[in-house]
């Protein structure tokens, strides 16, 4: 049984951060939009729409526009045709906040505005097969302890195109040393099979990150000790802390010759 103490792991992103909150709220909206579909049709829609060529046409963020007051763009937008044709490539030049995290600098560079921050996790192993929808019934895990939807910054993906995170893509954000990758301090949030939206922090350790992409691996989550049983392994700490501590030395010598600040002034 893989247990992970949620007093690091928040609900509803980071407390009196506004911006995590915005962040939370756009995830929280699209997981209410693909599971309302989902309880409509029987199973989770496909990540990617594939055209007559087998090519992949549409986005799952295609489907949302409704629900995320854009029906404008979703009732002028061509499903027979592919996302980039020139008459949908107009519509999905749009900037649409929702689609963007706003601790997510890179998405307002001016050459790429039209961009998102969330994604889809795919692998045989997720909640979104690659050649299927996924029927909710078969999230066996429990919906509570599978990610849905994984914010990730700076990939500079149009929000229009069918492209999201595979399964080692998404492992690695998760396990790795925060890098452009992570827009928030410590961590990133992600939206859950049951419509519920965690910070998770990161790095933690493969094993949990593993449990938490996984719709069928047999895992069981105890969110009460998550932040003691996500911690990142020994090996993995030793190599972050290689990184870190010279980073902490370099702090300290820079901010000595003003450590007279620091002291208390007579009374």
């Amino acid at each position: 049984m893989v247990s992970v103490a949620v007093d690091s792991v928040w609900r509803d992103g980071r407390p009196n951060s506004r911006r995590g909150d915005s962040c939370s709220a756009n995830l929280r909206g699209f997981a209410t939009s693909l599971l309302s579909k989902a309880d409509r049709t029987g199973q989770l829609p496909h990540a990617a729409t594939n055209g007559p060529n087998g090519r992949p046409f549409h986005s799952w963020r295609i489907l949302t526009l409704s629900n995320i007051e854009q029906s404008e763009i979703a009732d002028a937008y061509h499903r027979e045709e592919p996302w980039d044709s020139p008459h949908n490539s107009e519509l999905v030049s749009t900037q649409i906040e929702m689609f963007q995290c706003p601790s997510d600098h890179s998405l307002f560079h001016e050459r790429r505005p039209a961009t998102t921050s969330y994604f889809a996790v795919v692998g045989p192993q997720t909640a979104w097969p690659p050649d299927r929808g996924l029927p909710l019934d078969e999230i066996t895990d429990g919906r509570d302890q599978t990610i849905l939807l994984l914010e990730a910054a700076g990939l500079e993906v149009p929000w229009g195109k069918p492209q999201d995170l595979s399964f080692d893509e998404a492992v690695s954000i998760l396990t790795s040393e925060p890098d452009e990758r992570v827009a928030h301090i410590g961590g990133v949030n992600a939206a859950f099979a049951d419509g519920s939206v965690r910070f998770l922090p990161v790095p933690m350790n493969r094993k949990m990150a593993e449990a938490l992409l996984t719709a069928r691996g047999g895992e069981r989550i105890d969110w009460s000790t998550f932040e003691r049983d996500a911690q990142p392994q020994p090996d993995q700490m030793n190599r972050f802390q290689l990184t870190r501590y010279p980073l902490i030395a370099f702090a300290i010598v820079a901010l000595w010759p003003f450590r007279w600040l620091l002291r208390k002034r007579p009374a």
